[in-house]
């Protein structure tokens, strides 16, 4: 394909991901110890909130997706995937999942689990008013944003009546910038790789439905 470079080029290029990622990898593979740069109390800081924010996110994916394929609650979410002829695969794949028509389910379970009203408010998966805090996603289909590693760091939601506004993002957060990455790369990259070329398409359902009939390179 008349492509240059390393060992670590092939990796970054075949894994959509940077080259420290990549030396991590490789370095883990060959069983070599990496280095440790010493990190300032502000950058140790930074790092925790980001870990501690990935795993919230990581959490309310899960939230999300159990309500869709587990419970009464998302039994309307089915029907709109039903609808759009969604395999049970395709769901599994990206996760896809519901926010219940309720002003607290997830603030309420999360907060029982230790989770501070404040990271909650940060991730934009809350709202607060009038001192109360309450689901900044109510019954809306959701479908996570990952980033290139598989990692959650967004949603989006998806209104199934007039209501508006017809869809709803994640604020931009430590761990979240929308500018840096396209939804589905995670999925995409290697049918990317393996095609020679992205096609990009507008919306998330258009990013699934392609998927979901076989076409892997749509991002």
């Amino acid at each position: 394909c008349h492509a240059s470079g390393d060992v670590f080029t092939f990796i970054m290029k075949k894994e959509n991901i940077s080259f420290s990622e990549a030396v991590e990898i490789l370095a883990a593979r060959a069983h070599i110890a990496l280095p440790a740069f010493e990190q300032t109390p502000a950058e140790q800081a930074r790092e925790r909130q980001r870990s501690r924010l990935y795993e919230i996110n990581e959490m309310a994916c899960t939230f999300f997706h159990n309500c869709l394929v587990k419970t009464h609650y998302g039994e309307k979410g089915l029907a709109y995937f039903r609808q759009r002829h969604v395999s049970d695969e395709t769901i599994r794949t990206f996760r896809l999942g519901f926010a219940p028509d309720s002003w607290d389910k997830l603030t309420e379970a999360f907060q029982k689990k230790g989770i501070a009203k404040e990271e909650l408010l940060l991730l934009g998966l809350a709202k607060e008013s009038n001192h109360k805090v309450y689901d900044a996603f109510r019954n809306r289909v959701i479908f996570p944003i990952r980033d290139g590693r598989g990692k959650t760091v967004a949603f989006g939601g998806r209104v199934l009546d007039d209501s508006k506004p017809k869809y709803l993002n994640s604020p931009e957060t430590p761990v979240f910038d929308k500018r840096s990455l396209l939804f589905a790369m995670d999925v995409a990259h290697k049918g990317i790789y393996e095609k020679g070329r992205a096609v990009l398409v507008e919306g998330y359902m258009d990013v699934i439905s392609a998927h979901n009939r076989g076409i892997t390179n749509v991002v």
